[in-house]
């Protein structure tokens, strides 16, 4: 199995031990290229074997030179090419029997490509992770993409979703501007990395010219609204 994350090394750590109970600060480093990602307060209460923990990667910048699965290789193949900054919160817990975690990561305006859609841009919004180390999430997630083009482009999408266990999606409602009216996704599960997807799309008041235009048809002209729904 493809291991959590890569090599990290904790740094510039400060730590007391008093009364029997460990406090510390410090901050985490991707080994390979020696770049802070974090900082992390802990306290961990020797008699009861437990503690917790809080990491705090504020403003994490994504380029060419960081990549997701510079961080995690789980998301290698799913995201690629991603750039812009979020701000990521986590929590650990632990025990002598377990360690559990949650985060919360803020996305601001982080562009992206999947291997089914090779242009997403501009997403915004909080996602709340119940496991952080299993990347899923409760249900009602919710984000904002300035676009989205898996082959014909559509805009300002609202999209409400659950991470499920397994790399799986279950995308509750996903709304976009399309052709001066609203393209939407209707309620389905999608396997991250498939060969294949399958849903159904619905149309709503479209403008017939503005699609014929959206569409790049020539030589055609109509006029009208139009709606209706078809698998993809």
């Amino acid at each position: 199995e493809r291991p959590l994350f890569n090599p990290l090394r904790l740094v510039n750590v400060d730590a007391v031990l008093r009364d029997g109970i460990v406090d510390a600060t410090g901050a985490i480093l991707l080994e390979a290229q020696r770049r802070q990602l974090a900082d992390f307060t802990a306290r961990h209460v020797m008699s009861d074997g437990a503690g917790a923990a809080r990491v705090n990667a504020a403003n994490l910048t994504f380029n060419p030179d960081l990549q997701p699965y510079d961080i995690t290789e789980r998301t290698r193949g799913l995201v690629e090419g991603v750039t812009g900054s979020a701000d990521i919160v986590g929590d650990i817990t632990w025990t002598r029997d377990a360690i559990t975690s949650t985060g919360r990561v803020q996305l601001n305006g982080v562009s992206l490509a999947t291997s089914t859609i090779p242009i997403v841009e501009n997403v915004t919004g909080e996602i709340f992770f119940d496991d952080l180390f299993a990347l899923t999430t409760p249900p009602g997630q919710q984000v904002n993409i300035g676009a989205l083009n898996p082959g014909v482009e559509v805009t300002n999408g609202r999209v409400r979703f659950q991470l499920l266990p397994e790399q799986k999606v279950a995308i509750e409602n996903a709304e976009f501007d399309f052709a001066s009216g609203v393209l939407e996704m209707r309620p389905t599960t999608i396997t991250l990395g498939a060969d294949e997807t399958r849903f159904e799309l619905r149309l709503r008041d479209l403008d017939a010219s503005s699609l014929l235009a959206t569409l790049n048809v020539p030589d055609l002209e109509a006029t009208g609204r139009l709606e209706g729904s078809f698998p993809l």
